[in-house]
């Protein structure tokens, strides 16, 4: 059986000088996460991923990002 991996990484947003740095103090994180699913699934949890993020992401699209986050 084949398998698809879908990953995604994450890391701290924001500037890292030093630990005694008296601003810019927090260390940086990196991190990676994901899934293994059969090849045979990938059509299925795509259609299904896409439907989600669009229900999740509709009312910033509506509203042209009322809270005016960035993009990260």
């Amino acid at each position: 059986m084949h398998y698809v991996a879908y990953l995604d990484e994450f890391g701290h947003v924001g500037q890292y000088v030093a630990r005694n740095h008296p601003k810019y103090k927090t260390s940086p994180v990196f991190g990676l996460g994901g899934m293994l699913i059969p090849a045979h699934e990938v059509r299925e949890f795509a259609i299904y991923f896409y439907k989600l993020k669009c229900q999740l992401l509709s009312y910033d699209l509506v509203h042209d990002n009322p809270g005016n986050l960035p993009a990260y």
